[in-house]
């Protein structure tokens, strides 16, 4: 066992650490605790909601691209070609969605998660 791996096992054991380690500790746990009750909360208020929206269509717009249209590399060096590259990439995305709605395509549906496709189907409605 490497002898910093050893004194640190030493370290977190011992009965005698410093109070001062411990109240820092407990300070540490107590902003991550604020900041993510500040998150949790920021995310169910309207704005949000709005924003989360926003993000999920832009996060599909990337998936698309990455998925279809070869985004997660660049053919070329250097930062003027390869955003050319994206745009020529965005444009040929928009060609695509244009096709799609004009060919009476439908949109993709959200995928069922194998956990959730487990669960027995209920009857929705009265009856």
């Amino acid at each position: 066992m490497p002898p910093a791996f050893s004194a640190l096992i030493t370290y977190l054991v011992s009965p005698v650490r410093s109070h001062a380690s411990v109240y820092l500790e407990n300070i540490a746990l107590r902003h991550q605790l604020t900041v993510y009750t500040y998150c949790i909360s920021r995310r169910k208020s309207d704005e949000g909601k709005r924003q989360y929206g926003r993000r999920a269509g832009v996060e599909g717009a990337i998936s698309q691209g990455a998925r279809a249209f070869g985004m997660r590399r660049s053919r070329y060096r250097g930062l003027d070609k390869t955003h050319l590259q994206n745009v020529a990439i965005a444009a040929a995305m928009n060609v695509d969605r244009l096709v799609a709605w004009f060919d009476g395509y439908p949109r993709a549906q959200m995928r069922t998660s194998r956990f959730a496709a487990l669960m027995p189907h209920q009857a929705v409605g009265p009856g």
